[in-house]
């Protein structure tokens, strides 16, 4: 194979199964005692053909390279199969000469042609040459080295024209206006300006010139770029496609826009020097995202189950703006589904309730809707915004073709079930149908105090009296008031509990799985005492202090509440390892929160690299720029900095990349049911290996009365904490 791939000029993507055939008929012709490929060696083929399949879609990878990485196929296979380290060192040969040919740029002169006919040499004598010694792809990697310094000189030699060229034109227009450049333009200060818009503004006058970024990263077509130059008032952008040439010219809006809405990413400063860490990265996240479709996502529908469902609702309303309209949430109900289910048998239910689904999402989809299965016959569907008004006349337009879903049954062969849409039961008079009768109840919110199981019931209720009024029926009521006014409580006391000194702080040791004699840490949660001075669980109060006013000064509370009591027991301090202290969304968006922090470091004996900061998931993918740079901070200071409920469903797990966390706690409804779900179970073990992967530590929680910690070892968890083990941390 190696030797028919260097003489060929479009080799094809090898898939494992072609391999294996290969592996086997030579083993055949051999006369081998064993004439078959598993265990590790499968495992290396699959994991390398999915790094192929990585490196040969890699926006960062020129499209000559990935012609000479297809070439190189079976050489890095064998290597893979040789010698496991290729999986472990980023040092090896292998690697290397797969990372530098990624690096090997496009290009129409003369220089360029001359360089990919070295390369292509150079992969045909990668496959001719290796045997079994991996030494020979050394001096290939020196001429690589070379010819990369070539490239780099030309790009460097183009880059510096392009500056020169904005600078002289800049001058020009300098001297024509007759104004200096340290003048100062009053429109880009303006203090009007939304605190939305001015957070972007900043955030692009902040860019470097060197900064790598991605140019149209939400689109098919993504192009690598560098910003060259800025304008010394920060007005102009100049950025230069991958050979150095002047790719585009931003004003400062358009770049904070751009950076706003995805269409700009920036990538971190040696993101394009390791095509195979991005490759590996990608295939373990492409494989969690397999197993994170599975174990979230009702099989029949594709709907999230109910309480991924339930999840990404919590998870939408705490993101929803206060100006916006009203959260929607509505429940659909196959009334006969149970009779279909008797009559006919359940895989004609199930195709039944497979046809609903679907023409659910069809009449309903759009951006940021979510579909969930609530029950055995119950379909969910909610909007984050829009009001209940627009959602009510989405569904009477959806109504017709959802009533209209039918199902055929073929009179000839009772075993045969067509799944066809029809638009009427009279278009499917020659043979016997079932056709799907809806009911539906819509209920909205009109602020963020409600939750996702107040809403879910609320709709529920609404289906009901929909029920009442028989098939067809549509109604709408109001959101779920008692809900809301036990929330409206929690948060009104919440909100007063600094103020009357009624808030106390708790602590949970957590343990190593890994090594035994690791000494624990200990997590923090703040609470407060009720009226009857008994001390409310953490986990009930937390929901309530997230949606408090002075959630932030409640962190900051919580925060020199720690060091006091660290400071006043100093020798129970000594037995953890670290002292775990969770932040809040409000504090997340809180630009001086890392001076605050540093400054309360500065009055207090105890050693900032003793504190684990704790951030929520949800909030560091809402906040990135924001968490990233707290990171940043105070990790010069030696604080370290826990991931909270990692793995709560999102498009891609690239951004956990760009944070700098220590540890990630695996999402806890996964980590709950590992022990009676195969799919939790794998769910959560996926989870670990993607973390474990990024060179991160894990940790896991459990709930009241569980027993998990055999399943987390069987995992790979490396702590533990319950979540019920709480004792009051008193100064």
């Amino acid at each position: 194979m190696q030797e028919a791939f260097a003489r060929t000029g479009s080799p094809p993507h090898l898939d494992v199964e072609a391999i294996k055939q290969r592996i086997v008929s030579a083993l055949i012709n051999d006369g081998a005692p064993e004439k078959g490929v598993g265990g590790e060696a499968a495992d290396a083929l699959e994991v390398v053909a999915n790094l192929f399949s990585a490196l040969l879609q890699d926006a960062m990878v020129a499209k000559g390279a990935k012609t000479h990485l297809a070439r190189l196929q079976p050489a890095v296979h064998k290597a893979a199969l040789l010698d496991p380290e290729f999986f472990a060192s980023t040092a090896h040969p292998v690697r290397q000469l797969v990372d530098r040919i990624a690096l090997v740029r496009d290009g129409r002169g003369e220089q360029s042609q001359r360089r990919q006919a070295r390369v292509e040499q150079l992969v045909s004598a990668a496959n001719q040459e290796f045997r079994d010694d991996v030494g020979v792809f050394r001096p290939m990697l020196a001429e690589l080295e070379q010819i990369l310094a070539e490239q780099r000189a030309e790009y460097a030699q183009r880059v510096q024209e392009v500056v020169a060229g904005c600078e002289q034109q800049q001058r020009l227009i300098e001297e024509r206006r007759g104004q200096s450049l340290e003048a100062t333009d009053a429109q880009l200060d303006r203090s009007d300006l939304p605190e939305e818009w001015n957070k972007w503004l900043a955030r692009s006058r902040a860019l470097e010139v060197g900064q790598q970024m991605m140019m149209n990263a939400t689109s098919s077509n993504p192009a690598l770029v560098t910003l060259v130059w800025k304008e010394a008032r920060h007005n102009l952008f100049v950025f230069v496609d991958e050979h150095g040439n002047k790719a585009n010219t931003l004003t400062l809006q358009q770049v904070a826009m751009y950076l706003r809405r995805g269409i700009i990413r920036t990538l971190d400063d040696d993101a394009g020097d390791h095509a195979i860490d991005r490759a590996m990265f990608g295939v373990v996240d492409r494989l969690h995202g397999e197993v994170e479709a599975q174990a979230t996502r009702d099989p029949l529908t594709g709907f999230l189950a109910r309480r991924f469902f339930v999840d990404a609702i919590d998870a939408a309303l705490a993101g929803v703006e206060p100006t916006s309209k009203a959260a929607v949430c509505a429940q659909l109900s196959i009334e006969n589904l149970k009779q279909v289910n008797d009559e006919f048998g359940s895989e004609t239910g199930d195709g039944l309730l497979a046809m609903c689904a679907a023409a659910v999402e069809k009449a309903l989809r759009g951006k940021d809707v979510l579909f969930g299965r609530l029950g055995g016959a119950e379909l969910g569907v909610f909007w984050p915004a829009g009001g209940v008004q627009a959602a009510y006349k989405k569904l009477q337009a959806a109504l017709p073709q959802l009533t209209s879903v039918t199902l055929k049954l073929d009179d000839d062969d009772d075993d045969t079930v067509e799944l066809a849409f029809v638009d009427s039961v009279s278009s499917a008079r020659t043979a016997r149908a079932v056709q799907a009768e809806i009911v539906i109840g819509v209920t909205a919110t009109d602020d963020s105090l409600i939750q996702a199981d107040g809403l879910l019931g609320a709709a529920r209720e609404a289906c009901d009296s929909a029920r009442t009024m028989g098939a067809g029926s549509i109604y709408v009521a109001g959101s779920e008031s008692e809900q809301r006014r036990v929330l409206e409580q929690m948060v009104s006391y919440a909100n007063k509990a600094l103020e009357r000194g009624c808030l106390i702080l708790l602590g949970q040791r957590v343990t190593s799985l890994v090594e035994a004699d690791l000494p624990p840490a200990l997590h923090v949660a703040i609470s407060a005492r009720d009226r009857a001075d008994k001390p409310i669980p953490s986990h009930l109060f937390a929901p309530a202090m997230a949606r408090a006013g002075n959630a932030a000064d409640i962190d900051l509370w919580g925060f020199r509440q720690t060091l006091a009591w660290m400071q006043a027991h100093e020798e129970e301090v000594e037995t953890y390892a670290l002292v775990i202290v969770p932040l809040s969304s409000a504090s997340m968006k809180n630009e001086e929160l890392p001076q605050r922090i540093m400054g309360e470091f500065m009055e207090s004996p105890v050693p900032p690299g003793k504190i684990c900061f704790e951030i929520p998931d949800r909030d560091a993918v809402e906040n990135l720029s924001e968490v990233a740079e707290l990171i940043n901070t105070l990790k010069e200071f030696g604080c370290r900095f826990v991931l909270d409920e990692f793995g709560s469903g999102h498009q891609n797990y690239d951004y956990i990349k760009r944070i700098a966390v220590d540890y990630v706690t695996v999402k806890t409804a996964f980590v709950n049911d590992a022990q009676k779900n195969p799919k939790d179970f794998a769910m959560a073990k996926s989870i670990n290996e993607l973390v474990h992967f990024m060179g991160k530590k894990t940790m896991a929680k459990q709930e009241r009365g569980a027993q998990t910690a055999a399943t987390m070892r069987e995992i790979g968890i490396d702590f533990l904490y319950d979540l019920t083990e709480q004792a009051q941390l008193a100064p």
